[in-house]
């Protein structure tokens, strides 16, 4: 009782919702009788105590809702069941980022993003079926100019989206795209490979994170490629969980330099070494 008098007495009736109650506006004018008894110090703590008393008495004749607004779970909703094309994924992740184009934070996504852009529009973003199954996509060069790149992507990414979305698949673009960026801004060394590795996965971060603020989306879409590949074993779930695992890893970073740094080592990254003057393409992956 003695925190709704306070509450009562402290301010307004705000906190409740008694609107819809007939005796809302008279209870509002013995609140604020109330309210100038208590700061009245002449009057005497009997008066104050039996005017709250009989305001209480009538409360419960009150219709008093408290209105709680619950936010339920992100989820991302897929809704293709065809292969994605590059032009698809392209076209999706151009929606999604366009959505929430003033909120990107990172000039390094806006930037890789440009990168894909550009290389969509002329015809350097292509699946490739030579990758091998661990390696998702691919970036080749040459160091020697900024003439851009190609950007090879394993063909299961065109499977892999109808299980976790376009938005989620075209994170290995995005990822490329960073690598591009890099090398257009000559920040892409053939020897700095960790270095490089971990910029193109801080891009894949702020993707992710932009996708997923929360990343409700991804540990749905984990439980979600689990759950197929539990029920309906196959190559496609295998390799679908395999790819989003990997995504909810790196959103785990949080973008921390450190922790990129530990995921790269731990993806088998390592610093090599400049090519010679005659190697055209080093490929990043």
């Amino acid at each position: 009782m003695v925190p709704l008098l306070w509450a009562l007495i402290a301010g307004p009736l705000l906190a409740y919702d008694l609107d819809d109650s007939p005796t809302a506006a008279d209870l509002s004018v013995k609140v604020a009788e109330l309210r100038n008894l208590v700061a009245n110090t002449r009057s005497g703590d009997e008066r104050v105590h039996e005017f709250a008393r009989r305001l209480f008495e009538r409360i419960p004749d009150a219709q008093v809702a408290v209105h709680v607004k619950l936010r339920g779970w992100d989820m991302e909703r897929v809704t293709e069941k065809d292969a994605a094309s590059i032009d698809r994924l392209m076209r999706s992740a151009g929606a999604r980022f366009k959505t929430f184009a003033e909120e990107v934070p990172e000039p390094d996504l806006k930037d890789a993003y440009a990168s894909a852009t550009v290389l969509h529009g002329r015809d350097r973003i292509a699946y490739d079926s030579s990758l091998p199954g661990n390696q998702m996509g691919s970036y080749r060069y040459d160091p020697r100019t900024t003439a851009w790149g190609r950007v090879k992507v394993n063909e299961w990414i065109a499977q892999v989206a109808t299980v976790i979305g376009d938005a989620f698949a075209f994170t290995t673009l995005i990822h490329e795209s960073g690598h591009a960026d890099q090398h257009q801004k000559g920040q892409l060394s053939p020897a700095a490979v960790v270095l490089g590795e971990i910029a193109a996965f801080h891009v894949e971060y702020s993707w992710l994170k932009l996708l997923d603020p929360h990343g409700e989306r991804l540990a749905f879409l984990c439980t979600k490629a689990l759950n197929a590949q539990k029920n309906e074993p196959s190559a496609l779930h295998a390799m679908a969980l395999a790819y989003v695992t990997h995504l909810f890893e790196v959103w785990e970073t949080g973008g921390a330099f450190g922790k990129i740094e530990e995921l790269v080592r731990k993806r088998g990254y390592e610093d090599g070494h400049a090519p010679g003057n005659g190697a055209k393409t080093p490929t990043r992956s």
